[in-house]
């Protein structure tokens, strides 16, 4: 249970510290506030999740907090390329605008009457929106990954992106990986064989990345929680 125990403590005392400096001020801050609980009830699923030995599920919602903690990092880190971080929000939103209206133009077909001219206001109030942004849109996840993380790190190397990319979108390759056979039968274990104690490390690398940019950004100490991500880090 420390595993479970420290990601718990490093959110409550990070939220902690958040709020004691006054937080929010701008926009920034309200993306990190609202960043900060959303991705704790990610993980604490995740670990309720690999309590009860289930590994696929819990992958595929790592899957989701690793590229929502790329994004917020790829916006912190700023001043590459050329943006600043509140640059890097609005590109953010712009990306959330062009696939909201990419929805609506997909779905307008099945519609007619008054439920299509709704539509059409939707799309035309969404690129409003979009026109009013001049920044680019985001660049692709994989790109954002690379750039964040590069290929070494745990979160963003390409097998670790891979294997939690297949945990959401399954397709026959992951199917494989859940049957076992041997010489005189098929178990079909609805699950890979992943080890629990590697996936609860996962989360715990997820909190420690995301928090020290954060600290890193506001500029608080963050000694203490490295110092206890390397006590936690496995034998290989």
């Amino acid at each position: 249970m420390e595993i479970e125990e420290t990601i718990n403590k490093w959110f409550d005392e990070t939220l902690s510290k958040l709020y004691q400096g006054g937080l929010p001020k701008n926009k920034i801050d309200e993306m990190i506030l609202a960043s900060v609980p959303i991705i704790e009830n990610y993980l604490n699923i995740v670990l309720v999740i690999l309590e009860k030995g289930v590994r696929l599920p819990a992958m595929a919602l790592l899957r989701i907090s690793g590229e929502f903690i790329a994004k917020i990092i790829y916006c912190l880190k700023g001043n590459m390329q050329g943006l600043s971080v509140g640059e890097r929000i609005e590109s953010w939103e712009k990306t959330s605008f062009i696939k909201r209206k990419k929805f609506y133009e997909n779905i307008k077909g099945r519609y007619s009457g008054n439920n299509l001219k709704k539509i059409h206001k939707w799309i035309d109030e969404t690129e409003n929106e979009i026109n009013k942004i001049s920044i680019n849109a985001l660049p692709e996840t994989k790109i954002i990954f690379e750039e964040v993380f590069g290929e070494k790190h745990p979160i963003g190397r390409e097998g670790m992106y891979l294997q939690y990319l297949g945990a959401v979108h399954l397709d026959l390759e992951t199917v494989a990986k859940t049957i076992k056979k041997d010489k005189t039968s098929t178990e079909y274990m609805g699950d890979v064989e992943d080890r629990i104690k590697d996936l609860k490390f996962e989360c715990l690398t997820h909190c420690y990345t995301f928090f020290r940019e954060i600290y890193n950004y506001y500029k608080l100490d963050f000694q203490e929680i490295g110092n206890k991500y390397k006590t936690l880090i496995p034998e290989s």
